[in-house]
């Protein structure tokens, strides 16, 4: 993915991204097939694995049997089109490149405010970009701050630059969370609707027969949005972990988190899983007449509409999206994607995400998370206080970070790839950005 996505290349992506999780690694054999569009890799003894690359699908993991993923016809991820409306760059040369201090003045086209971004200490902003670089050891990788719906900083570290997509891994919740809103407004069904009920395509998933035989008929997709499904899920990242089991060996991640049984009643509790977004990216499936429509839905209905031209959103082997972890975009595009946000699904003249979704994803439910986003006044992690009320987060592994603060009219987004945080706090970054603001 970071080289057929993220455009890198593979020797920095190998050095940079891989031998920093482990220097066991360097075991690995890896082989890039360009023909192909494929990579394949193997340790010591282990099977050799393979991960494909479809165009608009991203890069896709196949299982240890190795078996091809079926193709999408032609035309069915939808069209890349020119973006309605872009950033107009105030013609600084590091807007265009990328270096350790680039940062350009620019506009969010689609804002919801026309006036000029101003009652901010420069100065002190700049202080708070320097400040993240240093404490992060230099895996600060792209930060881009958006007031009043213009950029306002946006620094890039060496090798990276504003058409770089990078992968937001659990950021992509909040996303998935954008697209269920809007299809379900589309099928006008309620977050009350069991997922059983939910799943009306023919042949349905094996899945959906065992759970309408026990108590998980009583989950609905309001459950699986706020992760009170009560499914015996644990969010273990260990190397051996269910985590990147689901990940790494499942080429269908659904059914494999859909055969977890019941561990509370649902609604009862809340537990952060991985596993549960999962579920509901094939629920988000099923709401479809046919696979090419749902392939395509991101792009046409979501990304395109904002100019998020970077984005890419990627399947596992059967053809779901891996919407718990697998969406990558630029640091600027998902910042379009944080102003959508604060603009409650508006852009511009068009309601791209219906109205409401705000208010459902930030509802306080007595825990740190709301419908696929974190709340940063209920944060487990130092974000309260720091933020005005009904701020939230999209969050990600590594220190991928989105804070979303409508009060204030502003959007910082920070990508890196910190894998040890010692002395960095991504909510240190977001409070010092905030107090840089009149």
């Amino acid at each position: 993915s970071g080289v057929y996505v993220g455009k890198r290349a593979a020797d920095a992506v190998l050095r940079e991204d891989i031998l920093a999780i482990s220097p066991l690694l360097r075991l690995s054999s890896i082989r890039m097939r360009t023909q192909r569009s494929s990579v394949s890799a193997s340790a010591g003894l282990g099977s050799e694995r393979i991960a494909v690359h479809r165009e608009g699908l991203g890069c896709t993991l196949l299982g240890p049997d190795a078996a091809e993923p079926s193709a999408p016809a032609p035309g069915a991820i939808g069209e890349r089109v020119a973006a309605p409306t872009g950033f107009a760059d105030a013609g600084s040369a590091a807007a265009t490149a990328s270096s350790d201090r680039d940062r350009s003045d620019g506009r969010i086209d689609g804002s919801a405010t026309d006036r000029n971004p101003a009652g901010f200490d420069r100065a002190a902003l700049e202080r708070a970009l320097d400040a993240d670089f240093e404490s992060s050891g230099g895996t600060t990788r792209a930060i881009v701050v958006v007031h009043a719906g213009s950029i306002v900083a946006e620094r890039y570290a060496a090798g990276f630059g504003p058409d770089t997509p990078l992968h937001g891994w659990s950021m992509a919740k909040s996303v998935l969370s954008l697209l269920v809103h809007k299809r379900l407004a589309e099928r006008r069904m309620p977050l009350s609707t069991p997922v059983v009920d939910a799943m009306r395509r023919d042949p349905a998933p094996a899945w959906v027969g065992a759970w309408r035989s026990d108590g998980r008929a009583a989950i609905t997709i309001g459950h699986l949005l706020t992760m009170r499904d009560g499914l015996a899920h644990d969010e273990g990242y260990a190397a051996w972990g269910p985590v990147p089991h689901m990940l790494l060996y499942e080429p269908d991640t659904a059914a494999w988190a859909a055969a977890a049984p019941l561990a509370a009643p649902p609604g009862e509790r809340f537990r952060y899983s991985s596993a549960v977004s999962n579920i509901l990216s094939r629920v988000l499936r099923d709401l479809f007449d046919d696979d090419a429509q749902y392939w395509a839905y991101p792009r046409e209905s979501l990304f395109s509409p904002i100019g998020a031209d970077s984005a890419v959103l990627e399947a596992d082997a059967s053809g779901t999206f891996i919407a718990s972890s697998y969406l990558w975009a630029s640091a600027r595009d998902w910042a379009r994607i944080g102003q959508l946000m604060l603009q409650d699904g508006r852009w511009g003249e068009r309601q791209v995400v219906p109205r409401g979704w705000l208010a459902q994803a930030t509802r306080s439910t007595a825990a740190p998370y709301g419908a696929h986003v974190w709340l940063a006044a209920e944060h487990p992690i130092g974000c309260s206080g720091r933020l005005a009320a009904g701020a939230f987060l999209m969050r990600g592994f590594a220190g991928q970070l989105a804070a979303i603060v409508p009060a204030a009219e502003l959007v910082v987004v920070r990508l890196g790839w910190t894998l040890q945080p010692t002395s960095w706090d991504g909510c240190e970054l977001i409070g010092r950005v905030a107090g840089a603001l009149a």
